[in-house]
């Protein structure tokens, strides 16, 4: 079968289209594909500390929410600190805490000059929505412990922080997907991380909210957890801080059921406990105190 010239050139144009569109479509699905790596700038100013220091910054994007096709893409700011003579130790991942806090900010520069990554790579990276990564939830609350300062009582204040914190939720509610943002979705992150990375295996340095988010990869991801360090340690289960109020609580119903069964306490105290609550309330505006802390300074002035 015999091709004209004319006829060569309209295969050639055709099979170059074919292949355009190819391209152009393995170029998109890989653009569009997650988790992925995007180039970014690195999120810090590199003085003399990081002259000989070799950094790769990048975006991690990931879905907001884990296993939602049609979620929305979100980026994690990234810092890896390359080893300056390799030795084939595992790298070194660090979790920090809060939830809130900056690894890149707070540990980058101590690292360095530590020479930590002397002989491995370690690994810094903000969890979602803390630090230089996205979203940025509220940051206009920021302003708002400044505001509080300026005013006289504690129940001035408490209105104001209230009144804030709805402020700062229902604009969330517009902007993001508020359930995507726990411990299990920064745990899939981690993992994500690790394995875009290319990792095996890596060790985990964790601290205070690190060491819960820690407790949650580990089971997830077993076996690429070769050493884990939880430093400060959160546990999985109601904290002591969230404890604390229902314990004081208990604690005081104990004494006014005590009192009451006491002939003498029942006699010198008969409405304890609602004296005790009017007290309370009394005492969280700061102006009632005033008189009392005058009082005080006056007698020990004597």
């Amino acid at each position: 079968m015999k091709f004209s010239r004319k006829r060569f050139g309209y295969l050639t144009a055709s099979l170059f289209g074919v292949v355009l569109v190819l391209m152009t479509s393995l170029s998109a699905s890989a653009q569009d594909r997650v988790p992925r790596f995007e180039p970014s700038e690195c999120p810090f100013e590199r003085g003399d500390w990081a002259r000989d220091a070799k950094f790769d910054c990048k975006w991690l994007v990931v879905p907001e929410v884990h296993g939602n096709p049609k979620s929305r893409m979100i980026k994690l700011a990234v810092v890896i600190l390359r080893a300056s003579n390799p030795d084939g130790t595992p790298p070194l991942v660090f979790l920090h805490g809060g939830p809130g806090d900056s690894a890149i900010r707070i540990f980058t520069r101590g690292l360095v000059e530590g020479k930590f990554n002397q002989h491995r790579d370690i690994v810094l990276y903000d969890q979602r929505a803390a630090g230089f990564s996205e979203p940025k939830l509220c940051p206009e609350y920021k302003d708002v412990e400044r505001q509080s300062l300026k005013l006289k009582t504690q129940r001035e204040i408490k209105t104001l922080l209230e009144a804030e914190a709805r402020k700062c939720i229902a604009s969330l509610d517009k902007r993001i997907e508020r359930s995507a943002y726990s411990t299990v979705a920064s745990a899939e992150d981690v993992i994500d991380l690790r394995r875009i990375l290319g990792y095996t295996s890596w060790d985990v340095f964790s601290r205070w909210y690190g060491t819960r988010l820690a407790q949650e990869v580990m089971p997830r991801d077993p076996r690429a957890i070769r050493a884990v360090v939880l430093n400060r340690l959160v546990t999985r289960g109601p904290t002591r801080e969230a404890e604390a109020p229902l314990l004081n609580q208990r604690a005081f119903e104990h004494v006014f059921a005590d009192c009451n069964q006491q002939v003498e306490c029942r006699t010198a105290f008969p409405t304890l406990e609602r004296d005790f609550y009017e007290v309370y309330e009394h005492a969280l505006n700061y102006e009632a105190l005033r008189p009392y802390a005058s009082n005080l300074e006056t007698k020990v002035g004597r």
